[in-house]
């Protein structure tokens, strides 16, 4: 099961890329045409990407332009010691390129991960785990999972790792290696499923591509016939009748036949089949569009009001939970990682710009009125309009002198 998964990760990958293979094409009932030989004439071919559209959309709106992490509830930073030496080990492990390869694996994949250690002068690492090049699966005790098994081949070398609460376990060959107490009671490896799929109890999630590939598939199919049918007939061919191929003679760019009765014309595509195409092509798309809210960035047009509102609010609902997502997963990192490099419980929240639109002034009269109303906190209200709460409190206390104001 757990090799089956590996490739159909690297499936995933390779298709996602747009790499049409003469036998996925068979495997996946797609567009393909021999010639008589049986030698291939065409097949299907990457000629749209609405897939990468969709990824590279969800992750600009997941990540903002800017995220700032804050202490979380119940932890003290006064002097902000604890975010800054988080900031440090983050920026040590080139933090801003590994979180765009932790989401994107997750999207593609329906599920990433994310593995710490130290490096050799014992400073605390992390990186992804590539999982089309690792198997990676739960370890229970009764129905729950209380760590993870990972298994690697590198350099000739079959590798299974243990990640458990209280250990961490390395055989190399198929024996032990290391065999060192875990004192942080977490795993050393941190899984986040996409988005849980409610009608699996699996840990892995929903894959954006795998959801829609089958549509992109069928999309890049017909308009792969489409093509293969204008390059058939873009070069002339002549049709004849009433003649053998030895009653043909050839005079520069014209040919003769004896036969009055026969006739030479060129050959068109006469079918109706063209119009049937077109019609399901307008409908796969159209269809990929609906489940995509993604795609209406693309294609606003005149959209304005409330149906523009409907649309933005799907988007802004599914970026929300895939924030919430990875999001908690970067949070046990963090709280994780500080944790080995200073021996202190911290936990940390993440806050990322709103790069969606709305409707501000709505937006603004809903949070007043609920703030007002004593339904939710001011940091609440200000957050849900996009700001840090607490940095704004800081920039009003550093100007009040200036304005006036009594300083806090």
């Amino acid at each position: 099961m757990i090799e089956k998964n590996k490739k159909a990760y690297q499936t995933l990958i390779k298709s996602y890329n747009g790499e049409y293979s003469e036998s996925y094409c068979k495997d996946n009932h797609l567009f393909i045409a021999y010639n008589r030989d049986g030698s291939l004439r065409a097949k299907t071919r990457n000629l749209v990407n609405y897939q990468k559209d969709i990824v590279n959309t969800d992750l600009s709106f997941i990540f903002g332009s800017w995220q700032t992490i804050n202490p979380a509830e119940g932890f003290e930073d006064t002097k902000n010691t604890a975010v800054t030496r988080l900031q440090e080990i983050l920026g040590d492990n080139d933090w801003e390129r590994k979180k765009f390869e932790i989401v994107q694996q997750g999207l593609l994949l329906g599920v990433t991960a994310i593995r710490i250690g130290r490096n050799e002068k014992d400073a605390v690492k992390f990186a992804k785990v590539d999982l089309t090049e690792s198997e990676l699966e739960p370890v229970y005790d009764g129905d729950d999972i209380i760590g993870w098994r990972l298994r690697t081949e590198r350099h000739s070398k079959r590798i299974i790792e243990h990640f458990l609460h209280d250990r961490y376990i390395r055989y190399v060959n198929g024996k032990e290696d290391i065999d060192i107490p875990n004192q942080y009671g977490e795993p050393w490896l941190i899984v986040i499923a996409n988005r849980p799929d409610i009608s699996t109890d699996d840990w892995v999630g929903i894959s954006e591509w795998e959801d829609i590939r089958v549509i992109v598939d069928d999309i890049n199919a017909t308009l792969s016939r489409i093509a293969a049918i204008e390059d058939y007939y873009a070069i002339p061919r002549l049709l004849i009748t009433g003649a053998s191929e030895a009653d043909l003679k050839k005079d520069d760019n014209f040919f003769f036949v004896d036969d009055p009765s026969g006739k030479i014309e060129f050959l068109e595509f006469t079918g109706t089949a063209f119009p049937s195409i077109l019609e399901k092509l307008k409908l796969l798309i159209a269809t990929l569009k609906d489940r995509c809210p993604e795609l209406i960035m693309n294609d606003l047009g005149d959209l304005s009001g409330y149906a523009l509102k409907l649309k933005l609010e799907k988007l802004q609902k599914k970026i929300g939970q895939l924030r919430q997502n990875y999001f908690a997963g970067f949070a046990q990192l963090f709280a994780l990682i500080y944790e080995m490099d200073t021996n202190t419980k911290m936990g940390f929240d993440i806050v990322a710009e709103d790069v969606i639109p709305h409707d501000t002034t709505a937006l603004m009269t809903e949070m007043l009125t609920l703030q007002q109303a004593g339904v939710i906190s001011m940091q609440t209200a200000t957050e849900e309009l996009g700001y840090n709460y607490k940095q704004e409190q800081e920039r009003m206390r550093d100007e009040g002198p200036y304005l006036g104001l009594p300083s806090q």
